[in-house]
């Protein structure tokens, strides 16, 4: 599980519309940021690897992420060293963490408030 729920329902408690959209401005922007990062990793662009994964680590936080943050802080600090070896290694098991947390979120913040619109009915 990427997301601490009790958590992300202590935060988003009392604005549900604030978590999906920036859930929604989350999924618009992480496929750009995740090609800057395999592209930075790949030309071995220091500034670019660890500026983006910096950015992103800022947007797990909103969502009660903290394996994410750390691996987005991981990705950071291989920018900062120049270790492009290391962080394609990380890149990998990042993108499997982003795969489930996707998923995670999507039920959080649509499928979640799909099921409690219809409980009201």
């Amino acid at each position: 599980m990427q997301i601490d729920r009790k958590r992300f329902n202590q935060m988003y408690k009392e604005d549900r519309q604030l978590a999906r959209d920036l859930a929604c401005l989350f999924l618009k922007q992480i496929p750009g940021n995740l090609a800057i990062i395999e592209s930075a990793t790949q030309t071995r662009d220091q500034s670019k690897l660890r500026e983006t994964a910096h950015r992103i680590k800022s947007h797990f936080g909103y969502f009660a992420a903290p394996d994410l943050t750390a691996m987005a802080y991981q990705l950071e600090c291989c920018g900062h060293d120049g270790n492009f070896r290391k962080a394609s290694q990380k890149l990998l098991s990042f993108r499997v963490a982003l795969h489930e947390f996707i998923e995670e979120l999507h039920f959080c913040t649509i499928q979640e408030h799909d099921q409690n619109a219809m409980s009201l009915s």
